[in-house]
């Protein structure tokens, strides 16, 4: 029998197939820290910058955790409410994915449906069915067993 707390869970959502991407944006010469609900695609490098990119590296995580703690949208799981700022009340959109976690963490994956034979494979593929519609930009699952052992799914 398996029990998920022995494996490690990645989504990785930037640019995929599932959606498609808005044209491309001109990077600022310097990161210019912004609010917003979206998430970001990528990390804004210009062309031609030579220099270490830690300032872009940085605006990305911080545009990434704010579009994570913003205002779920009630209808749909995973996704910001429109017209909502960001002190609004109430559930986070990272929170919107616990359902998922909650059916995993610490039960025996024998016993849920679809999991009777709990593959890192399988267990990547029934994550990747559960996110995908709520996750447009959903690019892969990444399910690691140890540092030296995963799978990595890509619809």
């Amino acid at each position: 029998m398996a029990v998920a707390g022995g494996a490690v869970v990645l989504a990785t959502v930037v640019g995929g197939r599932a959606a498609p991407r808005p044209p491309a944006r001109a990077c600022p010469i310097e990161p210019t820290p912004q609010i917003s609900r979206e998430a970001p695609a990528d990390v804004c490098i210009p062309d031609g910058f030579t220099d270490l990119p830690f300032d872009y590296f940085d605006d990305f995580s911080w545009r990434a955790f704010v579009s994570l703690v913003w205002p779920a949208d009630r209808d749909h799981r995973g996704a910001p409410a429109p017209g909502r700022p960001i002190e609004s009340p109430g559930p986070r959109v990272f929170e919107s994915f616990k359902p998922i976690w909650e059916k995993l963490d610490h039960y025996y994956l024998n016993d849920i449906p679809g999991l009777e034979n709990p593959t890192s494979e399988v267990l990547a593929v029934w994550i990747w069915k559960r996110l995908q519609q709520r996750l447009p930009l959903l690019k892969e699952i990444v399910v690691a067993e140890t540092c030296m052992s995963q799978c990595v799914y890509r619809g």
